[in-house]
Order: C-alpha cells, then structure tokens, then sequence
C-alpha cells in the first residue's frame, strides 16, 4: 500500500510540474509580449523591424511547450 502511495504522489507531482509547463507555454502563445519580456530578452535581438517576427516566434514556442506538456498530461493520466 505504501508503493502505491508513493507511485500517486510521483504522478501527482509530475502533474503539477506539466501543468505549469502548459500555463507557461499558453500564456507565451497568448500574450506573446508577456513571453518576451520574461522569457526572451536576451535571445531576441533587432529592433522595431523584428518585433512582430518576436512575437510571432514567442507565440510558437508557447504553442510547442504547451503541446508537448498537454500531450505528456495525456499520456500520464490515459496510460
């Protein structure tokens, strides 16, 4: 009995962590200035002439973290 509490606990937590993994992920997808501001500053170079290209590309790798994290929450709780 104590294997199987340890074994949810393990799932429980590796939950928590995709979970904010996709949060993260969502939020760069939707809020790509947000993303930005937090995540790419220093990655992101070029001025006004680049920033849709930013956003554009801080709105993918939001969609591909939450993607992967969703899809991991899937095949966690559907295994």
């Amino acid at each position: 009995m104590g294997e199987d509490m340890l074994s949810f606990a393990k799932a429980a937590l590796l939950l928590a962590f995709l979970l904010a993994f996709a949060a993260i992920g969502i939020g760069c997808a939707f809020n790509p200035d947000w993303g930005m501001r937090h995540f790419g500053r220093d990655l992101m170079g070029g001025g006004e002439l680049r920033r849709d290209w930013n956003r554009m590309q801080m709105s993918a790798v939001g969609l591909i973290f939450a993607g992967v994290a969703l899809y991991f929450i899937y095949f966690l709780i559907f295994k």
